[in-house]
């Protein structure tokens, strides 16, 4: 069940609601002063974090406004600032992979956002003070379904279990979609930059999963569920280079990145680095790297088109060479969505095949079970002497059973024997008898 996998991914986790000890960030006043020495900041800048705010160990000014990244000992959060704490939209990140994508005020998640559990359950809800307030959408990853939930008025670090919940449909796409996103270039960082997009020529269609952990910076614990499919990975932590290693690894047939900043436009090119893999990002000791091929397409999507990106909805990725406006050496695409109710997307042929067979055999079953219980019914005697005499004013003797009556009535009005018995059957076991379907009205 949930349970198990939403508490191994939030206990330990010293970041999450009501956690006093914490200080900067959430469930402490304190604020952790800014400890990074300007020289170090540029050094992290250089390493490609997004633009559009400084980068910090503690907490801005206390009259700052605008956009900022603040970086904690447990995690960080990137997003909007007014009076110098998080207010606005953002996203938070914490150990483990537990993430949190909405709306806060005053450091707390308040408002509409998304928890990521670390394991690929997520909850969509209305927070308030670090709490799901009232009833929330929880997909489970692993039966790759939707619930409605209710948590009552905990924190989820407190009990990540709900209180009640019950299985739902999944959410739905309402209208077309599309939006503009940027291919990544592939080459050695170390030459000059020429855009390369081969591995972008084609584009790709397919459902989208996101990685888990979201930032694909190690191995993906969900490859079986992203084996065909598309990969949605979120910026940060290591290079497009690694993440990309990781999708191919774990069988997408592409990557898309979502951005973590405020821009509301694209500044630059993202290059997937072909070279020495040493140059390009850490790896694990004694783990020996070759050279990245970028085999599948690879784009950079603006945060704002996160809302489009809803597991298991079904995309059309595509490249336009030479598309207005667009800069020297850069490839411009665009991800197009249509209206639709987002199926589960994770089932193999197999079990697609097992889960019919189960089906077929269920209503096999159902419906024998109809047919004995309509049996029952028309072959059974009267129970009372009040229900006899209301079978007498029906045409019916005392005796004689519903089904033995229709019988002779179908007899009487069809002189075919064989074709009368057929009749019968017929009206046993089709949509008359069945407890499962409803008799639809005849057509107008």
């Amino acid at each position: 069940g949930v349970t198990t996998g939403l508490t191994e991914n939030l206990n330990g986790i010293k970041g999450l609601p009501g956690i006093k000890s914490l200080g900067g960030l959430f469930g402490g006043t304190k604020a952790v002063e800014p400890k990074m020495k300007p020289k170090k900041m540029q050094m992290e800048i250089e390493l490609g974090l997004p633009r559009g705010g400084n980068f910090l160990d503690g907490m801005p000014p206390k009259d700052f406004a605008g956009w900022n990244r603040v970086r904690f000992t447990n995690g960080e959060y990137e997003g909007e600032f007014v009076d110098g704490k998080p207010n606005g939209y953002g996203r938070l990140m914490w150990e483990k992979g537990v993430n949190y994508h909405g709306e806060v005020k005053d450091q707390l998640m308040h408002g509409q956002g998304t928890f990521f559990f670390g394991d690929g359950n997520t909850l969509a809800a209305t927070f308030a003070d670090h709490r799901p307030v009232g009833e929330g959408l929880l997909y489970r990853r692993e039966q790759a379904r939707y619930f409605k939930a209710w948590f009552g008025d905990k924190k989820l670090s407190e009990d990540p279990t709900p209180i009640r919940e019950e299985p739902t449909e999944p959410p739905a796409i309402v209208e077309d979609a599309q939006f503009t996103i940027t291919a990544c270039s592939q080459g050695d960082m170390h030459g000059k930059f020429i855009g390369n997009y081969k591995h972008c020529k084609y584009g790709c269609d397919g459902k989208l999963v996101w990685a888990v952990p979201m930032r694909a910076a190690e191995p993906l614990h969900n490859a079986a569920q992203v084996s065909g499919n598309i990969c949605v990975v979120q910026r940060g932590t290591c290079s497009f280079g690694k993440k990309l290693r990781y999708a191919q690894q774990a069988g997408a047939v592409g990557m898309l990145v979502i951005g973590t900043d405020n821009l509301g436009k694209y500044d630059a090119i993202f290059q997937l680095h072909t070279g020495n893999p040493y140059d390009d990002d850490t790896w694990p000791e004694g783990e020996v790297m070759d050279v990245l091929e970028p085999r599948i397409p690879a784009g950079y999507s603006l945060g704002k088109h996160e809302k489009f990106l809803k597991e298991g909805a079904y995309i059309r990725m595509r490249f336009f060479p030479g598309a207005p406006g667009t800069p020297t050496d850069w490839l411009l695409g665009c991800c197009f969505l249509h209206k639709q109710s987002i199926v589960n997307s994770h089932l193999t042929e197999e079990e697609s095949v097992e889960l019919l067979a189960n089906f077929l055999q269920s209503r096999k079953d159902e419906r024998k079970a109809e047919a004995e219980e309509l049996l029952a019914r028309l072959t059974r005697q009267p129970a009372s002497a009040a229900e006899a005499k209301l079978w007498e004013q029906e045409g019916l003797v005392n005796g004689t059973s519903v089904l033995e009556t229709l019988k002779q009535r179908i007899s009487t009005a069809t002189p075919d024997a064989e074709l009368s018995e057929k009749l019968f059957e017929d009206w046993v076991l089709g949509s008359t008898g069945s407890m499962t379907f409803a008799n639809p009205p005849p057509p107008p």
